[in-house]
Order: C-alpha cells, then sequence, then structure tokens
C-alpha cells in the first residue's frame, strides 16, 4: 500500500469534513457532487485551509490534559492494569470485547524544563548511535507522552478497572486515555525500520522470547 492511497484517502476525509462546514445550499451542492464522483466544489475560503494552518501560531500555547486514572504496576503483587477514576468508568464500556488496548500514558518523572529541552538521545540499545527523540521511545521529549499496547485480561467497569498482562511505566503514574487496538488501523503490513531495529522480531507476541535470549539495555527509552 503506497502513499498514494493514504493521500487520496485524506483528501476524500478532507472533503467529508469540509462540507460539514458548508451553508445549507453549499452542503446539497457538494454532496451531490461528491457522491456522483464529480469531486467537491469548495468555496475559495475553504479551499486556501492549508494555508490558514501554516500560518497559525501555536508558540507559547498550551493545552490541558486531564488524567482519567493511574498505572498500577506492582512486581511484588503481581498486579499489573490501569485503574481509571469514578467518572471516567462509563467511558470503559464495551472495551472487553476488543483483545488487545492502547494505554496512553504521561511520563511524569520527566516533566519538568531540563527533561522536556532534550531533543536527542544515546540509544541505549545500539551502543554509539544517537537519535531524535521523535526517532526513538525516550521518555526525554517535549510532551513526555508514552504508549504502550498490551493484550486485555479483564474489564471490570464497575471498579474502573482494566487489568493487563505488563506494562512499562511506573507504579502511580497517569492515565491520559485509552483506545482499542484496532487492525485496520493500527496495523501495516510492509514497514522499515532504522537499522538498529533490524534485528528486533517484527511481532510483539515474538519479543519475550527474544529479549530473554538476547541481552539488551533499554536504559530510560520504553
Amino acid at each position: 500500500m503506497d502513499a498514494g492511497f493514504f493521500l487520496g484517502l485524506r483528501s476524500k476525509i478532507n472533503q467529508i469534513r469540509l462540507i460539514s462546514d458548508l451553508s445549507n445550499t453549499e452542503r446539497e451542492q457538494s454532496r451531490t457532487g461528491f457522491e456522483e464522483g464529480q469531486g467537491v466544489s469548495l468555496p475559495l475560503r475553504l479551499i486556501k485551509m492549508e494555508e490558514t494552518m501554516s500560518d497559525l501560531n501555536l508558540q507559547g500555547k498550551t493545552f490541558t490534559l486531564t488524567p482519567i486514572g493511574s498505572v498500577c504496576s506492582s512486581d511484588q503483587e503481581g498486579r499489573y492494569g490501569v485503574k481509571v477514576l469514578p467518572e471516567f468508568k462509563e467511558a470503559l464500556l464495551q472495551l472487553e470485547q476488543f483483545s488487545h488496548v492502547m494505554v496512553i500514558w504521561w511520563a511524569d518523572k520527566h516533566d519538568n524544563p531540563a527533561d522536556r529541552k532534550i531533543l536527542t538521545a544515546d540509544l541505549p540499545y545500539a551502543r554509539g548511535e544517537k537519535a531524535g527523540v521523535f526517532a526513538c521511545r525516550s521518555e526525554y521529549r517535549p510532551n513526555p507522552i508514552g504508549v504502550t499496547i498490551m493484550p486485555i485480561m479483564e474489564v471490570d467497569m464497575e471498579k474502573g478497572w482494566v487489568a493487563l498482562p505488563w506494562i512499562d511505566a511506573f507504579d502511580g503514574t497517569p492515565l491520559l486515555d485509552l483506545k482499542p487496538y484496532i487492525p485496520v488501523s493500527d496495523r501495516i503490513r510492509d514497514v522499515s525500520v532504522a537499522a538498529w531495529l533490524k534485528d528486533w522480531p517484527l511481532w510483539m507476541e515474538e519479543a519475550g522470547e527474544y529479549f530473554a535470549t538476547h541481552a539488551t539495555d533499554f536504559g530510560d527509552c520504553e
């Protein structure tokens, strides 16, 4: 699947999104053209959306993140999972129908001005290699966000509990979001990775055996 496919898909999605911003008359004309395969005729003000977006000045702006719970990670108790705050328990509805979940968490131990200014990292699992933090999983980054994909072992909506086999975050780490793992949007058949990862297994299910038999120092990287 090449980049052209995604560019075409993005174009169609953008057309649909932009239709919602039109007047009723414009919307009907655009929808008819879209359904007939003629494309969408958009007002000039919308066609120039990309130019407008590029002019936005985000420097100095801040955004509010609301923790929805915390990570439970205890080797002593053998208990791993995430605990959702009572006011967010309803959001777990039907999560148990999925086999895997994407856990998005905040690396609060690195939420300080010094660590958030670090833009490159020495790769402990590839000695002598350095990469930008956008090209590795280091927790030192402008916004210390971590993402872990894990199998769902249990969902207890009443308790706000999602049990996991393990998670690479400290006990008490703030939880930002949970998203179901959906193959059609999260799995890619043909991928390439940096040279320092070429010997790693392609699938999570094979990772345990690989790292059990290969000496790998992850250092401060996830």
